[in-house]
């Protein structure tokens, strides 16, 4: 097996095929390069045939609060045929990582957290298996393996929460709709008619309100857009919710439709609560728990009967929110780390 160190896009043209088709790992595309920006890309070839890849990163990484002041290096992008030749790119990615002055690694984490990471640690934590919800990140069960064979282990646990109804509790959110309203915060739909312009806001508003969450790094604005496009087509807006206050965006949450219940065959009955964002300055005045209901009561004027508070970081704040009503724990997650 054969290991090339790839530090150019265009070079991602000269690799040989891959894929499940034949039994390969599949090439990292340009555009996935493109979005997530890796320092450097690494291949393992044998036989004429792709068998595995991994990216790395050493410059503008997260902080870890497991190593305060250590310089981070992340691995991601990782597929495989088997774990051997996983494992073998995954230590050769240290290594790259190493050279570049990194003290610690966190993996799978394809850039930062506003991409894909962390692996399935439990995927029946209540005894009860459930299909993947859309957009739900499972990386193959040989990613984790062949981190946990370099020596990583648990640094980070996330979850996501299986609420069976959505109740009716339109009264509770004109109460505080009318309060909200006494102090100029007035809420409205994703208008997809502006959509770079509202995206632009959202990623404003993500900056401020996420700067303190951990492993936390910024990306550019053209990044938010280039990764967040693509989704437009299939936001229902009446569940991507803004609040304004006199005019200034304070506040965000954004659920979807879970369409793998439609690609299953049966119906799409269950909302995904993805994202709940609210400024700084906003803060512990109630304004999440005002999004959170008014996203529940757009969900059931869309028919959906219940939900999905996805990948919820076992420390933070919305946390609390979610636990509020009675919850089946529906998976658990892991980002994991080493010292190098």
């Amino acid at each position: 097996m054969t290991v090339r160190t790839i530090t150019d896009p265009a070079d991602l043209s000269g690799l040989p095929s891959g894929g499940p088709a034949t039994g390969g790992a599949a090439p990292l595309s340009r555009g996935a390069w493109a979005v997530t920006q890796p320092d450097a890309h690494l291949v393992a070839v044998e036989n004429g045939a792709l068998v595995a890849r991994a990216s790395v990163w050493w410059r503008n990484t997260p902080d870890d609060p497991e190593r305060p002041g250590a310089r981070v290096g992340l691995v991601g992008h990782l597929d495989g045929r088997d774990g051997g030749a996983m494992s073998s790119l995954v230590a050769a990615s240290l290594d790259v990582l190493r050279r570049h002055g990194a003290a610690r690694a966190l993996g799978p984490m394809d850039g930062s957290t506003w991409h894909s990471y962390r692996v399935v640690s439990d995927d029946a934590p209540s005894g009860t298996a459930h299909p993947p919800f859309a957009m739900e990140p499972w990386p193959a069960e040989r990613v984790a393996e062949a981190l946990r064979g370099n020596g990583f282990e648990s640094t980070a646990e996330y979850h996501s929460g299986l609420f069976p109804t959505l109740p009716d509790r339109s009264g509770d959110l004109r109460r505080r709709l009318a309060s909200a309203e006494a102090e100029g915060i007035a809420l409205r739909p994703f208008d997809p008619s502006r959509a770079d312009a509202e995206l632009g806001t959202l990623y404003d508003l993500s900056l401020d309100a996420f700067a303190h969450n951990p492993y936390f790094s910024p990306i550019s604005r053209e990044a938010f857009l280039a990764t967040y496009r693509p989704l437009v087509p299939r936001i229902d807006p009446r569940l991507l919710i803004l609040a304004d206050q006199d005019g200034e965006p304070v506040g965000v949450v954004f659920g979807y439709p879970d369409w793998a219940e439609a690609s299953r065959g049966g119906t799409v009955r269950t909302l995904v609560f993805k994202t709940l964002a609210v400024r700084t300055a906003s803060m512990g005045r109630g304004l999440g728990s005002l999004l959170s209901l008014a996203l529940e009561e757009a969900a059931r004027g869309a028919g959906l009967t219940r939900s999905i508070h996805a990948l919820m970081h076992d420390g933070n704040r919305s946390v609390r929110i979610s636990q509020s009503r009675d919850v089946e724990t529906l998976r658990r997650y892991a980002l994991l780390g080493r010292d190098l």
